[in-house]
C-alpha cells in the first residue's frame, strides 16, 4: 500500500464522515423510493385487472342484451315491443334515468377511492396514455442502444459485421418507423382525449390569508411554545408576506394582498422570531440549536424561514424594510451555520447593500457581515474576505469627491473584517498583491493600450492604497507586516513605469502611501529620487503659459497636454512633490545618518529654488532647505559627542536608555519637525498625506472621525 497523500488525509479529517452521512441518507431515499415505484406498480396492475373485469361485465350484458333482441323478447318486463312502442314510456324512461344515476354513483366512488389511494401512496396512478409514453420511450431506447452497439461492432471488428450484412441483412436493417409511428398516433389521440387536471388547478384562486388566521397563530405560538403546528403555518405566512411580488416563490396557495396582514405578520417575525425558535428548542443563547433533541424535527421549519428571509432581502426593495430585514438575519446566524447555501446567499445579499447608497443600509450591512466572519466556521470567513474585498473594487472604479467618503468607508470595513482573522488576512492579501503584480508585470513588457490602462486606473490605484492601509493597521510580523516589502516593490515599479509630467498626480498618490508605510513601520523607502524627479521637470521650471481654475490633485491621476502646462498645474504639482519630500525627510530627522541623506537632497532644492519661475515654488523650496539644513548641522554637532558605535544603535533608541544625542533636543524643537505641516496650511496645497476614515464601533454607537498623521 503507498503513501497517503495529504490531500487523502484532509479529505478524511475534514469531509469523510460528512460524505458517509450523505450516502447513508441518499440509500435510505432511495429505497422509500424503490418502495412507492413498486407500491404504484402493484396500484396499476391492480387498476389494470378491474378495468378488464369491468370491460368484461360489460360485454357479457351487451351479448345479453343482443340475444333478447334476436329471439323477439320484450326489452321491458311485463309487455311485448308494440305494447311498449304504443302506450306510456315515460315510467320506462325514469327506471332508466335512475339506472344513469347510480352508474355515475358508482364511478364517482370509484374516483373518490382512486383520489384515497393517490393521497395514501403519495403519487397518482398512472393512466393508459402514460404506459404509452413510457412503452414509446422504451422502445425508442432500445432501438437507438441497438444501433449503437452495431456501430462498435462495425468498428471492432468489420469483417463480422460484413458477415452479417451478406447472410443476415434483417438483423442490420433495423427502423423505428412503424413501431414509433404507430405508438406516437396513439399517444397524440390520448393527449386529445386527455384533460390535465393542472388546467383546472390553475384557474382556482390563491386563498388569501386573513389577519384572524395570523392573530389566532400568534396567540398559540404565545401560549404554547412548544406547539410545532403553528409556528409552522406562520412560517408560511411569513414565506408569502416576503414573496408578496414574486408569485412564484413560495407556497402558491397562499397569498397576502392585505397591507395590515403583512404588516402583523413582518412585525412580529422580525420582532420575536429568534426568541420563539429559541423557546420551541429550549435553548439560551450560549447553547446551540444541535444540542436540542427537537432540532432534527425543527430543521426543515428553520431552513425555510431562512431562505425566505434572505429571499425577502433580495425581492424587497423597500430601503427601510431590508434595513430591519438585515438587523433581523444578524440575530438569526446561529441558526445559518447549519445551512451553508442559504448563508452565501445571504453573503451576496450583504455585499449588494455594503456597496449601496444608503448609508444605515451600509453600516447594517458590515455590522452582519462581521458576525457572519465572528460565528460561522472557519472556511466561511474566506467567502467574506473575499466578498468585501470585491465589493471595494466594484465600488472604486472612479474616485471623485462625491464618492471619497464612501470609498473610504468602504476601505475602513474592509480593514476590520480583515482584522477579525489575520493568518487569513495574509493569505488573501498575498495573493491579491500578486494579482497587482502580475498587472504590473504584463504592463511593462506587452506594453498595450489594454495592460497600461488597468495599471493607470483608480481601481489599480484604489486596491494598492487599500493594502497599504490594511499594512499600516496590521503592522505585526505574524500579520501582514511581511507583505511591505512586495508592496513596496510594486509601489517602485509604478514609480518608474509612470513617467512624464502628465503622470505626476498619479507618482504622488503613488509616493503618498509607501510614506505611510514607511512611517507606520519605521523603515526606509526610497522615495527622494522619484520626487526630486518630479521637481527636476521643464514644466515647473519653464515659464508658464496661463493660468486657470486650480487643480485638485486628490482627484486626478493623469492631466491633459493644455492643463500640465498652465501655472496652476506646476504649482499644484510642485506643492504635492515639496510636501511629500517633506514628510518624507521628517521621518528620519531623528537619524544620526540624516546628513549623509539630506546633502543630496538639499542641492536640487537649492538649485529648484533658484530656477523655478514660481515665487510660491521658489519660498517653499527655500523654507525646506533651511530648516533642514539647521536639522544636518545639528545632527553632525551632536553626533560627534556620542560614545556608542552604530551596531549598538537599537539601544540608544530605547526611550528608558538617555543619550547625548536623542535625550539633549525636544521633538518639537526640531526644524524639521516644526516644519513637517506647514506646507499643508498653504492655499493652493491639496494633497493630503493622511487623510482617512476612521470607524469607531460601540453596540449601539458609530463615530466617523477624520484624522490626519
Amino acid at each position: 500500500m503507498g503513501k497517503v497523500s495529504k490531500k487523502t488525509k484532509k479529505f478524511e479529517r475534514s469531509h469523510l464522515q460528512d460524505e458517509i452521512k450523505q450516502r447513508k441518507r441518499m440509500q435510505r431515499v432511495n429505497a422509500t423510493r424503490q418502495k412507492r415505484e413498486q407500491r404504484s406498480i402493484a396500484n396499476r396492475e391492480r387498476a389494470a385487472a378491474d378495468e378488464e373485469q369491468q370491460k368484461k361485465k360489460q360485454n357479457e350484458d351487451e351479448a345479453k342484451i343482443l340475444g333478447t333482441l334476436s329471439s323477439g323478447q320484450p326489452q321491458q318486463a311485463g309487455g311485448s315491443w308494440e305494447n311498449f312502442l304504443s302506450g306510456d314510456f315515460t315510467n320506462f324512461m325514469e327506471q332508466q334515468s335512475d339506472a344513469d344515476e347510480f352508474s355515475d354513483d358508482e364511478e364517482s366512488d370509484d374516483a373518490s377511492e382512486d383520489a384515497a389511494k393517490e393521497n395514501e401512496f403519495g403519487q397518482p396512478f398512472q393512466s393508459d396514455e402514460d404506459d404509452d409514453a413510457g412503452q414509446l420511450s422504451k422502445a425508442k431506447g432500445e432501438i437507438k442502444q441497438h444501433k449503437k452497439d452495431l456501430e462498435q461492432l462495425k468498428k471492432k471488428d468489420p469483417e463480422f459485421y460484413k458477415f452479417l450484412q451478406e447472410n443476415d441483412g434483417d438483423l442490420l436493417d433495423i427502423s423505428d418507423d412503424s413501431e414509433a409511428e404507430e405508438m406516437e398516433g396513439e399517444e397524440e389521440d390520448s393527449k386529445e382525449n386527455h384533460q390535465s387536471p393542472s388546467d383546472e388547478e390553475d384557474d382556482q384562486p390563491a386563498r388569501q390569508v386573513t389577519l384572524a388566521e395570523v392573530n389566532k397563530q400568534i396567540k398559540q405560538v404565545k401560549k404554547n411554545s412548544t406547539a410545532l403546528q403553528p409556528l409552522r403555518r406562520l412560517v408560511q405566512a411569513f414565506q408569502s408576506a416576503v414573496s408578496i411580488q414574486d408569485s412564484n416563490y413560495g407556497d402558491a396557495d397562499l397569498r397576502i394582498v392585505d397591507g395590515e396582514v403583512f404588516q402583523t405578520v413582518m412585525t412580529y417575525c422580525l420582532n420575536n422570531m429568534r426568541e420563539v425558535f429559541d423557546k420551541y428548542l429550549e435553548i439560551d443563547g450560549t447553547k446551540k440549536p444541535s444540542s436540542s433533541s427537537r432540532w432534527k424535527r425543527f430543521r426543515a421549519i428553520a431552513k425555510v424561514y431562512l431562505a425566505s428571509l434572505v429571499h425577502g432581502l433580495v425581492e424587497l426593495s423597500d430601503p427601510i424594510m431590508a434595513l430591519h430585514l438585515l438587523r433581523h438575519a444578524a440575530t438569526m446566524v446561529p441558526y445559518l451555520q447549519y445551512f451553508p447555501k442559504i448563508s452565501k446567499n445571504l453573503l451576496r445579499a450583504t455585499m449588494k447593500a455594503l456597496g449601496g447608497s444608503e448609508e444605515a443600509l451600509r453600516i447594517q450591512a458590515f455590522l452582519l457581515s462581521r458576525s457572519l466572519a465572528l460565528e460561522m466556521p472557519f472556511p466561511f470567513i474566506e467567502s467574506v474576505f473575499k466578498g468585501v474585498y470585491i465589493t471595494f473594487q466594484r465600488n472604486t472604479k472612479f474616485t471623485t469627491n462625491n464618492n471619497k467618503a464612501s470609498q473610504q468607508f468602504l476601505a475602513q470595513c474592509v480593514t476590520e473584517i480583515y482584522s477579525l482573522d489575520r493568518a487569513a488576512a495574509y493569505e488573501h492579501g498575498f495573493v491579491y498583491l500578486r494579482q497587482l503584480a502580475i498587472e504590473l508585470r504584463a504592463a511593462l513588457t506587452k506594453k498595450s493600450k489594454e495592460a497600461v490602462g488597468h495599471i493607470l486606473s483608480w481601481k489599480f490605484l484604489n486596491s494598492f492604497e487599500l493594502w497599504a492601509r490594511l499594512i499600516c493597521a496590521l503592522p505585526d510580523e505574524d500579520s501582514m507586516g511581511p507583505l511591505a516589502y512586495p508592496l513596496i516593490q510594486i509601489g517602485i515599479g509604478c514609480l518608474r513605469f509612470a513617467a512624464g509630467a502628465r503622470l505626476v498626480p498619479f507618482r504622488l498618490h503613488i509616493c503618498r502611501a509607501l510614506q505611510r508605510v514607511a512611517e507606520t513601520l519605521e523603515i526606509y523607502v526610497p522615495l527622494s529620487p522619484h520626487l526630486l524627479a518630479v521637481l527636476d521637470l521643464p514644466e515647473l521650471s519653464s515659464k508658464p503659459k496661463g493660468g486657470g481654475p486650480p487643480v485638485e490633485m486628490e482627484f486626478v491621476l493623469r492631466l491633459s497636454k493644455t492643463v500640465v502646462k498652465r501655472s496652476t498645474a506646476a504649482d499644484a504639482l510642485g506643492v504635492g512633490a515639496l510636501a511629500l519630500l517633506q514628510r518624507h525627510l521628517a521621518q528620519h530627522c531623528r537619524s544620526p545618518a540624516f546628513p549623509e541623506l539630506f546633502f543630496p537632497i538639499g542641492m536640487s532644492l537649492k538649485k529648484f529654488s533658484k530656477e523655478s519661475q514660481s515665487a510660491k515654488l521658489r519660498k517653499l523650496a527655500k523654507d525646506l532647505h533651511d530648516r533642514c539644513s539647521l536639522t544636518s548641522q545639528w545632527c553632525e554637532n551632536h553626533r560627534e559627542k556620542v560614545e556608542f558605535k552604530p551596531e549598538s544603535l537599537h539601544t540608544v533608541r530605547k526611550p528608558a536608555v538617555p543619550s547625548a544625542l536623542y535625550g539633549s533636543f525636544k521633538l518639537s524643537l526640531w526644524p524639521t519637525r516644526v516644519h513637517s505641516f506647514e506646507i499643508y496650511q498653504e492655499k493652493g496645497a491639496h494633497v493630503e498625506c493622511f487623510l482617512c476614515t476612521h470607524l469607531s464601533i460601540s453596540d449601539k454607537v458609530f463615530v466617523f472621525k477624520q484624522r490626519k498623521g
